[in-house]
């Protein structure tokens, strides 16, 4: 019956030219029962000011409402009829997303009203879309008429008993008699409001989090080598071993452990655009990255993969999100599109060890790099610290990194065979002792592999079996990065099997990831690296192994724990009137506290 209703609509509907006039001056008197608030701007009389909320409007045809009104942050007309190419244009013009769907198929949230009007007589099941507008929606504005005869267009019989029961409201009605305007029967009107609840759970059952994959990679273990990529695949896990959900948008091919794995772009769009000509055929990426470093665009113009994967990730989230979602960036300004378009109060860039982050919300990896951040951001003004953003480690999984108390006869360094890292440093150092090098990465053209001296192995690309077991069989392991490191990965895996770390004194080792002379040594002077060479396997190799541990996710999981638990306090401040956000006073001691206080 609902499919000949419809085409009964469609056929009334015709063009959408010849009756589009007659219903609008209708819509008015609707709009006015609704409570809806008009003003004045000089030229109509009939702007309906929306206060910078968003809209959907469930059923709105060819001529919704939203037409008539400025000050929206968002607009989204829902019809299950095929609308004329004219009038999608000009709600195009008008800045209205339409969404051709049935409203009893509506899965939006997140919005702050959903108006109703002269729609439910012609839908298969009413309560349900009022179901899914409660759910859409804070608020729901309704006009309908009420005790009509069903016909063939309109296949449902509404009366405010069933209205009042659906809404959880009691509606008003009223008698309409305007012949001019063709407004005759009785009509239904009446505003749905979600209760705001008197008790709001401090730590909900679990949260929800979308989070932003990558462009030029599958979010998957196969690319361990990519820090991005090993990062969300574990962050993935971490958080849904804590029971939250999880979904993650990315390419295709992604293994990440999460809710929903939702693709963006294929592997095909990866090949076409970093891929060699031809395309590397053993490689579903379409070129050896255990030869050079991985291609991208980050510091290029936008991509066509680049621009598909923002559009794609945009349009699903917001056909999942709701209000008080997460949405957690892995890639800074580059993924900024994509967070302006999606909106969430909760926008979070939880790994920051690169330069272009942007949130008001950010968890850094090191102390250095936050410091660094904000001084980059106000280098000519007095910085003040921000409470709501924190410095959260890089995270491995335990079972990666099994303890090695007893090591064979060499050092080791993994990590890009570049300037930076220090290579020639450590090859240095250990040539001065007679010392065996064994080195593992990334190849790049700045270092040319035949010329390392005789002292030196260089055994490629090593996967995480490889890496563990080089580490740990390693004296020590050389991380002389030259540039002010973020974080280097690699010390902190280095001292999870228990072998000690030769850095420098500068970026992050001059924090406290581990003590000199205790679990490692930071050095200045090739004197420096020598002696640290030569005194390594004096090292207590449980003690180094104590300090890794943690950056294992088992503790680690745990301070984004309570960075998500603030954020959401501070979340529901901003929502909910009366709600305290930073001077808020637990009742109780939320989960990560005797997790991270252990000694307490």
């Amino acid at each position: 019956m609902w499919n000949e209703a419809q085409k009964w609509e469609s056929d009334w509907w015709g063009d959408c030219i010849s009756t589009e006039f007659g219903e609008e001056v209708k819509q008015i008197e609707y709009a006015k029962l609704m409570g809806l608030e008009f003003f004045h701007d000089g030229k109509s009389s009939f702007n309906i000011d929306c206060h910078n909320k968003s809209i959907v409007d469930i059923g709105g045809g060819p001529c919704s409402l939203l037409l008539k009104t400025r000050n929206a942050s968002r607009k989204v007309v829902v019809e299950p009829m095929d609308l004329p190419s004219w009038v999608k244009e000009r709600y195009k013009a008008a800045g209205i997303e339409v969404i051709q769907q049935k409203g009893e198929d509506l899965q939006l949230e997140g919005f702050d009203e959903a108006w109703i009007y002269n729609v439910l007589q012609h839908t298969e099941d009413p309560e349900k879309i009022i179901k899914n507008a409660k759910r859409a929606a804070k608020i729901v504005r309704v006009f309908e008429w009420i005790d009509t005869p069903i016909n063939q267009g309109h296949p449902q019989a509404l009366t405010k008993k069933k209205l009042d029961e659906w809404l959880e409201i009691d509606g008003n009605t009223q008698i309409l008699s305007d012949k001019e305007k063709n407004l005759i029967g009785c009509c239904y009107y009446g505003i749905y409001t979600r209760p705001t609840p008197s008790i709001i759970k401090l730590h909900p059952d679990h949260y929800r989090f979308h989070y932003l994959g990558l462009v030029h990679l599958p979010v998957a273990r196969r690319y361990g080598l990519c820090a991005f990529s090993e990062k969300i695949w574990k962050l993935s896990k971490m958080l849904t071993d804590l029971g939250h959900e999880v979904y993650v948008y990315g390419c295709e091919g992604g293994d990440a452990q999460c809710t929903e794995y939702i693709v963006t772009h294929s592997l095909k769009d990866v090949v076409e655009e970093w891929g060699d000509k031809p395309p590397n055929p053993n490689f579903e990426i379409g070129y050896d990255y255990t030869k050079e470093q991985f291609r991208h665009d980050m510091n290029a113009p936008m991509t066509k993969t680049r621009a598909k994967f923002n559009a794609n990730a945009t349009k699903e989230i917001n056909a999942r999100k709701r209000d008080d979602d997460f949405l957690l960036l892995s890639m800074g300004v580059y993924q900024k599109p994509v967070a302006d378009a999606v909106n969430l109060f909760l926008t979070c860039e939880p790994g920051i060890g690169y330069r272009g982050s942007f949130c008001r919300f950010r968890a850094f990896e090191s102390a250095y790099i936050q410091n660094f951040t904000y001084g980059s951001e106000h280098p000519r003004e007095s910085i003040n610290g921000d409470y709501y953003s924190r410095v959260i480690p890089n995270y491995f999984l335990e079972e990666d990194f099994p303890f090695s108390s007893q090591p064979k006869d060499y050092f080791a360094y993994v990590g890009r065979m570049i300037l930076r890292k220090g290579v020639w440093t450590a090859v240095k150092a250990t040539e001065e002792i007679g010392a065996k090098l064994i080195l593992a990465g990334q190849p790049d053209p700045e270092i040319d592999i035949s010329k390392l001296p005789n002292h030196c192995e260089y055994i490629g690309v090593v996967d995480q079996e490889e890496r563990a077991k080089l580490l740990g069989g390693a004296i020590a392991t050389f991380v002389p990065t030259i540039y002010l490191e973020p974080f280097a990965s690699v010390h902190a895996e280095s001292m999870a099997v228990g072998t000690p770390v030769i850095t420098t004194s500068f970026g992050v080792f001059g924090g406290d990831t581990f003590v000199d002379g205790v679990h490692g040594f930071k050095c200045n002077t090739l004197d420096d690296f020598v002696f640290a060479a030569k005194n390594a396997h004096k090292l207590d190799r449980y003690e180094v192994r104590k300090q890794g541990e943690k950056f294992f996710t088992k503790n680690v999981q745990w301070q984004f724990q309570r960075w998500f638990d603030d954020l959401y306090q501070l979340y529901l401040s901003a929502k909910y009137p009366g709600m305290k956000g930073w001077s808020h006073i637990r009742d109780s001691e939320p989960s990560w506290r005797e997790h991270i206080y252990k000694q307490i």
